[in-house]
């Protein structure tokens, strides 16, 4: 009897928590593929799935065999003679996947404080008082019998969640606790009216009877149907290049090539005389490049450094920035002409190949003149989710033989960037045209995941040190109630130069690529960042957040066409020199606003004034300012508006250790007056913008930049 009970259990505790699997995985990567086409799976994505399911399988199993014997030894009425074992094991499988379920879902962190996700919880818990009442009494189980149907329960425990995050995540408490019970009640119809279509005239117990037979066909079947429809979903969409319309003539010039390195500073780069050897590829690059010594990025973040990259308009011109208004960022408006708008019009073909998602992405507007872009996001498995603990805790289990960026990196790793640029080439060099591309690059940015063997490429490296504590960690040092230590300052400093080793390298790959396809003499090629990183100075980690050196100070070489002259410039310069630069080369000298001076053109010897700019980050009220540099041949300026005031000499302290603000206040004076008068001549940016979604606000909360 006993070991009837047992295999019962056991045989639909798989088929029950196998249900569960298909439902959650349905929703959690079917489910984005068809709403959001910009999605792709993670390079293990296959093999941990297969596992997923085996594993729940194998703990329905386990589950199922577990809540037999505990009914049998501790309960003394719910199950008598009189209810077949088939019935029990139907209903012990469910409430343990229930039980377990919510469990795991009740203490995840997304449900916070919200009081929607809250009632959400409270009507997963009715789920389990109602399977408990069955085991209780089994006269009132015939009018709850859909309550053991796995589906049912699947689709509950997944469902209300979802729900709350992905579908209505911007809704009220009340609209969804509304929602919610509807959903439930639809559930509860449907699951009554096919268990009486099916089921008229029969017994309670056949019904629950003949549930094993049933499950055994389905559970089998959808599993199959949902790896099909993902893998069918995840095919790579053909690289379609759309023409300009119009007959434009025909159009001679350079190919040009722009790569952006996402959170690369110039004093970790071996290029820039970094002791360690950090980049290698570029070292090579400057051989035959120009390399600018002192180029200094426009903002501080992602975004206000790409609109003025494209745009070569300050920070505070084009407007594309934080504010109270815009807290993640204002897109860049479409009344802005943009370099690949430009080259576009005039018979180039334009493509882009981003690993940011987030600021990159379309929704921030700076895809405008590209014909061909592709920001595509990876769908993780868990660590930068709120999805399921399961998942986790196998992705756990997986790191012990693949490294962790492979499972749940927040962007496209280098190695795939590079991958996708080759391919995008191929079609562009058969056009029989010049061509645009833009490449972005994020391997150095958070959460500081090189790949085997650049992990292990620098010493200090502590593996206790988790993604969770550097998040702490950064949160108390931006408080001011943590100063960073030692070792932990060269771990994440180890892990930052690997990332950036580990950049260069395919980056060294796709320059040789180039030299093997005939494509890089005769190209323009601008690899630059678009800002740093700070490590605890100041008590600053991260970047957004400053105009020190350590968040403003980026790489810039520039290999033009047909050239191998090796240079070095010393002056500093902005990296908005870089669009009206490209069409001097080109060409398109006098196109309207791309009139400033191009890098092929900066004084020697002359001071120039170039400006750098921070806006509030929202964090802390110690960010809620606006901060400004101005720099003129080795000075530099600060200004903010909670009334900070600093300078310092870069040739003589180039750490910006001492303040001379007082000491050398002739010098501070002129360059504030500089800043003040460049402010005056400076436009308004356009508020012809839209609110971001609450896609694009995942993507910026994946990749770090939103709370």
């Amino acid at each position: 009897m006993r070991e009837s009970s047992l295999a019962w259990g056991a045989a639909y505790g798989a088929l029950a928590w196998g249900a569960y699997g298909v439902v959650e995985y349905c929703a959690f990567f079917v489910y984005p593929l068809i709403v959001r086409p910009s999605t792709l799976y993670t390079p293990y994505h296959w093999i941990v799935t297969g596992f997923l399911f085996l594993f729940y399988l194998l703990l329905g199993s386990m589950l199922g065999v577990l809540t037999s014997l505990a009914m049998d030894r501790f309960s003394r009425t719910p199950f008598d003679d009189r209810m077949p074992l088939q019935t029990r094991a139907v209903i012990l499988a469910t409430l343990s996947l229930t039980f377990v379920s919510y469990f795991l879902l009740a203490n995840q962190e997304w449900i916070g404080r919200s009081r929607g996700h809250i009632v959400l919880v409270c009507l997963q818990v009715c789920l389990v008082l109602l399977l408990l009442i069955i085991t209780i009494s089994t006269k009132r189980a015939k009018y709850l019998h859909f309550t053991v149907n796995p589906w049912f329960a699947s689709f509950t425990l997944v469902g209300l969640p979802w729900l709350g995050k992905e579908l209505i995540p911007d809704n009220s408490g009340i609209t969804k606790a509304a929602i919610g019970c509807s959903f439930v009640g639809v559930l509860v119809g449907l699951s009554m009216a096919v268990g009486r279509f099916f089921h008229s005239g029969h017994t309670y117990h056949l019904f629950i009877d003949r549930s094993v037979p049933r499950l055994g066909l389905q559970v089998p079947l959808a599993i199959c149907f949902a790896l099909v429809a993902s893998l069918y979903l995840e095919r790579t969409p053909p690289l379609e290049l759309s023409l300009p319309e119009g007959n434009l003539g025909a159009m001679e010039g350079p190919n040009i090539i722009l790569v952006t390195m996402d959170t690369v500073r110039a004093d970790h780069t071996s290029a820039y005389n970094y002791p360690r050897e950090t980049t290698p590829a570029l070292e090579d690059l400057a051989r035959e490049s120009t390399l600018y010594l002192n180029a200094i990025a426009p903002g501080d973040m992602t975004l206000s450094t790409h609109a003025s990259l494209f745009t070569g308009l300050p920070v505070n011109w084009h407007g594309a920035h934080r504010s109270d208004q815009y807290p993640a960022g204002q897109p860049l408006a479409q009344g802005f002409d943009t370099l690949s708008e430009v080259l576009a019009n005039h018979g180039y073909l334009t493509a882009g190949v981003v690993a940011n998602h987030g600021y990159l992405g379309h929704r921030f507007g700076l895809d405008q003149g590209f014909h061909y872009y592709d920001d595509r996001a990876p769908i993780s498995y868990s660590r930068w989710t709120w999805r399921g603990l399961f998942r986790e805790l196998l992705c756990n289990i997986f790191t012990i033989w693949i490294h962790p960026s492979f499972l749940n990196s927040p962007y496209r790793k280098a190695e795939q960037i590079h991958s996708e640029a080759l391919k995008l080439i191929e079609k562009l060099h058969k056009r029989n045209r010049p061509w645009f591309l833009f490449l972005n690059y994020m391997d150095a940015h958070t959460p500081y995941q090189p790949p085997p063997p650049f992990d292990t490429r620098f010493p200090s490296i502590d593996p206790a040190f988790t993604w969770r504590k550097y998040r702490e960690m950064k949160q108390e040092i931006l408080r001011q109630e943590y100063k960073i230590t030692t070792k932990e300052k060269q771990h994440l400093l180890s892990l930052y130069d690997a990332g950036i080793a580990y950049l260069d390298h395919y980056l060294g790959i796709f320059l040789e690529q180039l030299k093997k396809r005939g494509l890089y003499e005769g190209s323009l090629i601008i690899v630059t960042s678009d800002h740093g990183e700070a490590f605890g100075e100041r008590e600053l980690i991260g970047h957004e957040m400053s105009v020190y050196q350590d968040q403003v100070h980026v790489p810039l070489l520039v290999k033009y066409p047909n050239s191998a002259a090796e240079m070095k410039v010393s002056e500093i310069v902005s990296l908005i020199s870089i669009p009206p630069t490209v069409l001097e080369v080109t060409g398109l000298k006098s196109q309207k606003g791309f009139r400033r001076m191009n890098l092929r053109k900066i004084p020697m010897g002359e001071p120039t004034i170039v400006v750098s700019e921070s806006y509030p980050h929202g964090v802390l009220p110690r960010f809620e300012r606006v901060e400004r540099a101005v720099f003129r041949n080795s000075y530099k300026f600060i200004h903010s508006t909670e009334g900070k005031r600093e300078f310092y000499d870069l040739s003589l302290d180039p750490n910006e250790t001492q303040n001379l603000y007082k000491e050398l206040r002739e010098e501070s004076r002129a360059l504030e007056n500089q800043l003040t008068d460049w402010l005056k001549v400076s436009s308004s940016p356009s508020t012809d913008c839209t609110l971001l979604d609450r896609q694009t606000e995942d993507r910026l909360q994946s990749l770090g930049y939103v709370k």
